[in-house]
């Protein structure tokens, strides 16, 4: 999340040739995540009052809240105001996480299928849940080494498994 709230190198010298000021591209880019951020929390929350008797528009709705509540910059803010309210955070996006795979092991009937991702899903939410309990994994893996090769590969297969079993939902 605080990588989307810096100005690469670069974009800093791109200001000095730009008509755009600093200040408007800062507010815009603050803008653009709240805007996000409330976007998917209205949608949740719309969804959720709109079919309350279904369990699964009831976790889609929880998802958008969980989701535009951590991965939102708003949030980012918040932390550096109030930063002893990092545990907090750091829960809500494993809770993100964890509601993300489920969202595409479950989605669209509500049921696990195939039947292999009732082993795999687990595993995969297991993996994110570690990921997300390790501080700094961000810069962890932005630094070269064995151990970012890793962390990424993990990731990218894990979005595969996920890919491949909504895929063959359908076959």
């Amino acid at each position: 999340c605080q990588r989307q709230l810096q100005f690469t190198t670069a974009e800093l010298e791109n200001f000095r040739d730009s008509p755009v000021s600093f200040n408007f591209a800062v507010i815009f880019r603050y803008a653009i995540l709240a805007g996000t951020t409330g976007l998917s929390c209205i949608l949740g929350l719309f969804i959720m009052a709109r079919k309350s008797d279904d369990w699964m528009a009831l976790f889609v709705g929880l998802f958008l809240i969980s989701f535009g509540l951590s991965n939102g910059g708003p949030t980012s803010a918040f932390l550096r105001l109030y930063p002893f309210l990092a545990p907090l955070m750091q829960s809500l996006r494993v809770v993100q996480s964890s509601l993300l795979i489920l969202f595409f092991i479950l989605f669209p009937n509500g049921r696990i299928e195939p039947r292999w991702m009732r082993w795999a899903g687990p595993l995969v939410c297991a993996f994110y849940i570690g990921i997300n309990l390790v501080p700094n994994m961000i810069e962890i893996a932005s630094q070269p080494g064995f151990l970012s090769v890793l962390i990424i590969g993990s990731s990218i297969g894990t979005f595969v498994i996920l890919m491949v079993g909504q895929v063959s939902r359908y076959r």
